[in-house]
């Protein structure tokens, strides 16, 4: 381009010019100079208009190719990236003139002054005849001067450059790419008639469908309840299903405990679970105290409601630059397009547009209002950005209908429209930039205020109603008895893990070599009978069932779920022996039904567990039965048996009614059983009379003669006397649980007792004979 613009001006054909080729120019002062003289020549009195028509020249020049270059398909983020090529590329061309046109007005200077010096002027005026300069004079005059000019130029003073006057900035506004612009165009583009339709079809069905999204958007179908009904859904669920016995796992663990500990493996409330989690991310809560300082959710939600203002920002400056560059266009009755600018538009097609654009604008406030209330409302980290995304999918319907179903030749006429230009002062763009500065800081303070801090809060609130308080038991209800049975359970986490006897078991029939070897932790039903029967009997029914006598299991394959169950290693070569230490403890019901007689089941002095309902079968407790017909009926002295039973009582009462010895409520247990279980040792029997046993104790009154069928035996095998077995009415009565030895004294007690009442009934039958003789003589 510098090449061609210097080819121009000093091509060789305006030497040549001369009076009858003048071209009158309209100088700042009015005055007519010839363009070829003023390129390279001089006339009287015309130096200041020449070196003005220069200036314009160049000015015009740089406008020229900069308006007349072609304009590309451009992206809008690069628009601004090709404003300042071009600025750059003018103010290049002045740069580079600049020394032309100072060396120019030099060169006429000095011209001027050699030529009054000479005196050709004056020998032109005495000849009588008007001398202008031709290309030969004007030539020979101005070699002589070349040499003295090239020393000269350096000393002539450096040409001030006039500064041009200030204007306001302008921008270039494309229309091509949507389809809200086709109704500038519609009409006026060299299309067909079909294209035109569909077009006007797509322009009416963009409207529509954005207004569409918009009432969706809006509506409580979408939107959804408020977060905070999520309360009482939170203390229903809490209330009603999260403790019920019925899903607490195997480890054990309640429901609430999994749930609020994030337990993957739920196969129920799974909503709940999703629900906490989602608030914990939110609020950045830590599962093992439940606080924190800092809220990732409200500040993501915060930066997402900032990128979607700034979206519709966007979508609202270019709606207002396009409005504003139309409204610059002249306007008249009918619309004109010429060389892909619109020169003229018409005013119903300006109207037309106009109710476009409100129609536009307000899709898009709409749209910001909804977006701010969906994303303040999301609970969810993950779907926030998600959220966002899709709402300003909604803004790129425009883009992607004229993208996508636009008519092409519409597509290649619209993307070589002309770019429309749109004015702004200082002033103006000084007051748009603080309105939207105000209007993004407004939106974010109350969607802060009014919209994300309120959330936060009802979010500790159902988070409190969901993990708050105990989270460790669960129970279950009594309908007849109408009261509810609690157990505590085990933290989440702190479970037996892999250990569980569910785990292995499964781990033991997904083996293929089952069939060929003994099962350790599985009964291997052979119909659905009887996989519903073993899967639901107890303990005693078992016992009934498997064992036929007072038999033991000794080397039993079943004795590794034994050591699983106590928390011993899981491996092959146990032995009952092994296990005898563990007898008394309460979860040892596998262990005293496989080995009974290991674990005293028929042993008569010894109470403790020995009852069906924890393991001994019962044919060992009818051995225990027959066993104490030879046991004295007397009162056990103090021994090492005894010593024994009642060393172990404290802690059997405190795990069997789960009670904890790390609480407080504990502790002053566990101190009153340790104090029944010191007066028993020191006293002997005599101390079953008055235990002084806690309330709710399900023995009858207050002694433990009787037993009780869910944790001891009667006590009246050791304590007979104490326990009034001597009595007829007790001996035989089954319940008091009296020993054999016990039922035989009563029955000799009366025969003996009718014996001293009728004395004479014991010499009847020997004396009878004699007597009978004696009478008869």
């Amino acid at each position: 381009m510098w090449a061609q613009v210097t080819e121009y001006v000093g091509a060789s054909d305006c030497k040549h010019v001369g009076a009858s080729d003048r071209e009158h120019v309209g100088a700042s002062d009015g005055a007519t100079v010839s363009a070829g003289v003023c390129m390279f020549g001089l006339l009287d009195g015309e130096q200041g208009n020449c070196a003005s028509w220069r200036r314009n020249w160049v000015h015009d020049m740089v406008l020229y190719f900069s308006e007349n270059m072609p304009v590309p398909k451009v992206d809008p983020g690069v628009l601004h990236l090709e404003h300042e090529l071009r600025r750059e590329l003018s103010e290049a061309l002045e740069m580079r003139l600049s020394p032309i046109l100072a060396r120019l007005n030099a060169l006429e200077a000095h011209l001027v002054q050699s030529t009054e010096e000479d005196g050709l002027l004056a020998s032109s005026r005495g000849s009588g005849r008007n001398t202008v300069p031709t290309h030969s004079n004007f030539d020979e005059a101005a070699r002589p001067q070349a040499k003295a000019l090239d020393m000269e130029s350096v000393l002539l003073p450096p040409v001030r450059q006039e500064s041009a006057p200030s204007q306001d900035p302008c921008e270039r506004v494309h229309v091509g790419e949507t389809v809200w612009n086709f109704v500038l165009v519609i009409g006026l583009l060299d299309c067909g008639t079909m294209d035109t339709l569909i077009a006007f079809a797509l322009m009416i069905g963009n409207a529509m469908m954005q207004a569409l999204f918009c009432i969706a958007i809006m509506s409580p179908e979408f939107r959804g309840t408020a977060f905070a009904s999520q309360l009482a859904v939170a203390k229903k669920w809490r209330l009603g299903v999260g403790h019920d016995s019925t899903y607490m796992d195997s480890t054990p663990t309640s429901l609430v405990a999994r749930v609020c500990g994030s337990d993957e493996t739920l196969i129920v409330a799974n909503s709940q679970a999703t629900l906490v989690r989602d608030i914990t991310a939110y609020l950045g809560f830590d599962n093992a105290d439940g606080s924190s300082w800092f809220s990732p959710g409200a500040l993501l939600s915060t930066l997402c409601i900032l990128h979607w203002c700034l979206y519709i920002f966007e979508e609202i400056r270019s709606i207002c630059s396009t409005m504003h560059a139309i409204s610059n266009v002249p306007r008249d009755q009918k619309s004109e397009m010429r060389g892909g600018r619109l020169i003229r538009i018409s005013y119903f097609r300006f109207l037309s547009y106009f109710l476009l654009t409100v129609i536009r604008s307000c899709i898009a406030a709409v749209l910001l209002y909804a977006g701010v209330l969906w994303l303040a409302g999301t609970t969810s980290i993950a779907s926030l950005m998600v959220n966002s995304v899709a709402l300003a999918a909604i803004m790129d319907i425009d883009e992607k209908i004229f993208a996508a179903l636009m008519p092409r030749q519409i597509q290649v006429e619209m993307d070589g429209l002309q770019p429309f230009t749109a004015t702004y002062s200082r002033r103006s763009s000084q007051v748009e930039s603080m309105l939207l500065s105000a209007v993004t800081a407004g939106l974010l303070a109350w969607s802060f205020v009014f919209l994300i801090h309120p959330l936060s809060h009802d979010m500790r609130d159902v988070k409190g109603e969901y993990c708050g308080g105990n989270q460790d038991f669960v129970l279950k209800s009594n309908a007849d008895v109408q009261l509810s049975v609690a157990i505590g359970t085990v933290p989440y986490g702190e479970g037996r893990g892999d250990l569980t006897l569910n785990n292995l078991a499964v781990h033991e029939m997904l083996q293929e070599v089952h069939e060929n070897s003994f099962l350790k932790y599985t009964v291997l039903a052979q119909t659905l009978r009887d996989f519903d029967r073993w899967s639901r009997g107890t303990i005693s029914d078992w016992g009934i069932a498997i064992l036929h006598g007072c038999t033991q299991w000794e080397d039993s394959s079943f004795l590794v779920a034994v050591a699983v169950s106590l928390g011993y290693e899981p491996k092959s070569g146990y032995a009952c022996n092994d296990f005898a230490s563990d007898c008394l403890r309460p979860e040892a019901r596998l262990l005293r039904m496989l080995c009974p007689k290991t674990c005293g089941c028929n042993d008569p002095n010894l109470p403790w567990f020995r009852v069906s309902t924890l393991g001994c079968p019962q044919p060992c407790l009818d051995d225990a039965k027959k066993a104490s017909a030879k046991v004295p009926c007397k009162d056990t002295a103090v021994d090492s048996a005894w010593h024994q039973a009642w060393s172990s009582w404290p802690q059997i009462w405190l795990t069997q009614f789960n009670g904890n010895p790390k609480t407080r409520a504990g502790q002053e247990r566990l101190a009153v059983l340790s104090n029944i279980s010191r007066r028993a040792r020191e006293n002997g029997c005599s101390a079953l009379s008055n235990l002084g046993l806690p309330k709710g104790v399900p023995f009858n009154g207050d002694s433990v003669c009787q037993g009780w069928n869910m944790l001891i035996s009667s006590l009246a095998n050791l304590c007979p006397e104490t326990c009034e077995c001597t009595k007829p009415e007790y001996a035989l009565d089954p319940q008091r649980g009296c020993p054999r030895s016990c039922e035989s004294l009563p029955r000799k007690k009366v025969i003996l007792e009718d014996r001293s009442s009728h004395p004479e009934a014991g010499v009847r039958n020997p004396i009878g004979s004699s007597g009978g003789d004696s009478e008869t003589e």
